[in-house]
């Protein structure tokens, strides 16, 4: 993407990117085959027995809006996601006033990128240690403590590509643990339901991060 950005400027880039997204995105939603039929569900779904302490309970839908384990992974998700992006977004920012070059601040966002990917598959070896649920905990406290601690001292490109290795593996880990730990509280007919109602919840998040980011830095400057 730098190297586009370097030829063909920030127009052109942008339209790579959108021809590229249908030409690799129709083909696998073309061929890709479901493993089993899915049953269509409501888009909420309550449940007619809100004493069951389990999500699922027999012959009654699961407790989505009146079950509090629920919601509170629905609040502690929406909480914690609103900052996850904000270092992959404004990292070439904070680069650029440090006075690193333009290749510097590309590799800096693609070592997040990649250090999510590595963490994304390595999560799993924690989920069969310690649970999913400790380890979104886990993943939720390295992500604040890279933020407010490690973040705060990277002054120099060193430290900052400490801070990048650790808070894109905390990134990935919560992405990729939020689906299991949504899947092990639920049967799994109602997972799809569940995950729809926790990734709606992070609309704020999408569209008012950046805004909320670029005034405090411009309130601050």
């Amino acid at each position: 993407m730098d190297a586009l950005h370097q030829k063909l400027g920030t127009t052109w880039t942008f339209r790579v990117l959108g021809l590229v997204t249908p030409a690799t995105g129709l083909p696998a939603a073309w061929l890709i085959k479901e493993r089993a039929p899915i049953k269509s569900t409501a888009f909420i779904a309550w449940l007619a027995n809100p004493k069951s302490r389990s999500m699922v309970a027999d012959n009654t839908d699961m407790i989505f809006l009146k079950n509090v384990r629920f919601m509170t992974l629905f609040v502690a998700a929406v909480l914690a996601t609103f900052p996850l992006l904000v270092p992959p977004f404004f990292l070439p920012l904070y680069s650029n006033s440090l006075g690193l070059s333009a290749s510097a601040r590309a590799g800096l966002v693609a070592g997040f990128n990649f250090s999510s990917a590595i963490s994304r598959l390595c999560c799993g070896l924690l989920f069969d240690c310690i649970g999913p649920v400790n380890t979104l905990f886990i993943s939720l406290i390295i992500s604040v403590v890279s933020m407010l601690v490690v973040w705060r001292v990277s002054n120099c490109l060193a430290p900052l590509i400490v801070f990048v290795f650790i808070n894109g593996a905390a990134n990935g880990c919560f992405f990729s643990t939020i689906p299991t730990v949504v899947g092990s509280d639920s049967a799994s007919r109602r997972v799809l339901a569940a995950m729809r109602l926790i990734v709606s919840g992070w609309a704020g998040r999408y569209l008012m991060v950046g805004s909320v980011v670029l005034y405090l830095l411009l309130s601050k400057y």
